[in-house]
């Protein structure tokens, strides 16, 4: 095996002001720590064809450490066709080669090597030549290899992206055994004013600030949670509870009627208009009185046994968890730690400034806390080689996304192609409504079962589609029994896939490629939600839709998972 470096990184690299200009998108959607994750990864790619090239165009362009393809082919017409990272007039020369050259065209500070050899027999010679990438990206494989390497990488802890074009059909399948998200980023995060357990600083702050003699300026500048605040006093007082918190759609509306009495007034006669702050407490009042409880995300995390003792797991994750535990279960008092975030309120920017201290004092105060036990816990195991080094700043943000905090265990290509009661039920269900996404994997999955026993796939070397259909149709059969005892009819379907005879559209190979690429930044990252398990493109129409039972496109309990993409 020859492992072949074709490096492009300018001396000395970029300078950061030239990174903040190139990278100035991305670095909005996962920050500099995620950019740094991102440039340290090492990721391979197993076969060069169009859809494993437009999955690492997607890596290149943003800045990916460095990667290597693996590929024993050479370049003939056609695949010189179905890849534009190809050249007809380089025929003759390795795939592997003048794909890594073009890619790396995109990216001059990206490294690229390439192995002039067929990844079966790399794997076979050299298993361990890839237990020292961060990904692994499997296209074209065949399903006796992609079952072996699959049970490696599983073993060694390496997710493994498997993409596909066929034809009009796109497929995704991520096999991964843990996947730990620190930053899920939801897009309507939840905001975090921890009323029911306020802070001495914030009680303070609002007992200085006598509403009743303001006059209507001063009044106005006022922060809506300031108001709440007020009101909640004012509620309790009432009440005679001291110490109650809304519980009910009677007490929201007690509070409703005590902010609406709060409101200072302008004009005259009967031409009056209730202050901003007072419409924005009361449209956000249902935010500001939830309870701070822990999501069950967060409890699975907290309840699992890595988060009990990460001794055996050394995983910088696992220690944060467990530190976060202790938290909740002493100085939090059953709370996570404050994010220490505020939404934009209309207020006077001298109050502004002091409240949002408040929060970011009290989230500072709460990392701290957490940090001391991680480092604490950290110190107790000892001086070693892979002894983690965990950062304030990384425990900080950990703490900030603390409520969004989730584990993925993946299923390994194993457990798919086994048979189970849950699964079947889920297949049958997705069958009997004549879900085509359902029909299309098992498809796929006949089509390699073809291919493995005819050493070619359906549709191919000139042989008339009605016999293939007729093959592949028995074949299909067989998958089907597998996995489940249901009988369906798709004949149409059988000959669709025929009359692809494989062709690896780019089109369809673009959409496939960038979605890889998409779910590899979410894997090196740990940022964002990834697919779990299978993903199925159907490029035939442009419905879109989440068949799977649970209705959830980020279901972490179905074995499968599919979508339809626009195509328009």
């Amino acid at each position: 095996m020859t492992l072949d470096v074709l490096s492009s990184v300018e001396e000395g690299g970029l300078s950061e002001s030239k990174k903040l200009v190139r990278y100035d998108r991305q670095l909005r959607l996962w920050e500099q720590h995620g950019q740094e994750k991102l440039e340290k990864a090492r990721v391979c790619l197993l076969n060069a064809s169009a859809t494993g090239c437009e999955a690492l165009k997607s890596l290149v362009l943003p800045g990916i450490g460095n990667f290597t393809i693996v590929d024993g082919d050479k370049v003939d017409p056609e695949s010189a066709a179905d890849n534009f990272f190809l050249d007809f007039n380089l025929s003759g020369e390795p795939k592997a080669k003048v794909s890594c050259e073009r890619l790396m065209m995109l990216n001059p500070e990206v490294e690229g090597n390439y192995v002039a050899q067929d990844p079966e027999d790399l794997f076979s010679s050299d298993p361990h030549f890839f237990g020292s990438f961060s990904v692994v990206i499997g296209t074209n494989l065949s399903e006796r290899f992609t079952h072996t390497i699959g049970e490696y990488l599983w073993v060694q802890q390496i997710p493994f992206v498997l993409c596909k074009s066929y034809g009009l059909i796109g497929y995704l399948r991520i096999v991964v055994r843990e996947h730990c998200v620190y930053e899920a980023r939801p897009e309507n995060p939840f905001d975090d004013f921890m009323l029911d357990q306020m802070a001495t600083p914030l009680l303070h702050l609002a007992d200085s600030l006598n509403v009743d003699s303001m006059d209507h300026e001063a009044f106005k500048g006022l922060p809506y949670l300031i108001l709440v605040v007020k009101a909640l006093d004012h509620w309790r007082l009432s009440s005679g509870k001291p110490n109650a918190f809304p519980e009910t759609s009677e007490d929201i509306a007690k509070l409703k009627v005590i902010l609406n009495s709060m409101a200072k007034c302008q004009g005259s006669g009967t031409l009056e208009a209730i202050s901003t702050n007072v419409t924005e407490a009361l449209g956000a009042l249902n935010k500001c009185v939830r309870r701070s409880e822990i999501p069950a995300n967060v409890l699975d995390v907290l309840n699992d046994p890595c988060a009990h003792d990460p001794k055996g797991n050394r995983k910088p994750f696992w220690i944060l968890a467990h530190a976060l535990k202790s938290f909740v279960e002493n100085e939090g008092d059953g709370r996570l730690p404050l994010r220490g975030s505020l939404p934009d309120m209309s207020s006077d920017t001298e109050l502004y400034i002091r409240l949002q201290n408040i929060y970011k004092d009290k989230a500072q105060s709460d990392a701290q806390i957490v940090h001391n036990k991680v480092s604490k816990f950290v110190a107790q195991l000892g001086p070693s080689e892979d002894a983690p080094h965990i950062t304030f700043e990384e425990t900080k943000r950990f703490c900030r996304s603390a409520a969004c905090l989730r584990v993925i265990k993946g299923r390994s290509l194993k457990q798919e192609f086994s048979k189970d009661s849950t699964r079947t039920a889920l297949i049958e269900n997705e069958l009997k409504s004549e879900n085509r996404l359902m029909a299309w994997y098992l498809l796929l999955r006949a089509a390699e079962r073809f291919r493995a026993e005819k050493g070619r796939y359906p549709g191919t070397n000139g042989i008339p589609v009605d016999l293939d259909k007729n093959d592949l149709a028995v074949r299909f059969e067989a998958v089907l029994q597998t996995v489940c005892s249901f009988k369906v009819a798709c004949a149409d379907l059988l000959q669709e896939l025929c009359r692809f005879g494989a062709a690896e559209l780019h089109c369809v190979a673009a959409i496939v490629g960038g979605l890889a690429a998409q779910e590899v930044v979410k894997l090196i990252t740990g940022q964002f939600t990834p697919i779990n398990n299978t993903f199925i493109y159907d490029g035939h129409n442009g419905d879109e839709g989440t068949p799977e039972p649970c209705n959830s496109v980020r279901c972490l309990n179905c074995s499968l998972q599919f979508a339809v993409i626009a195509t328009s």
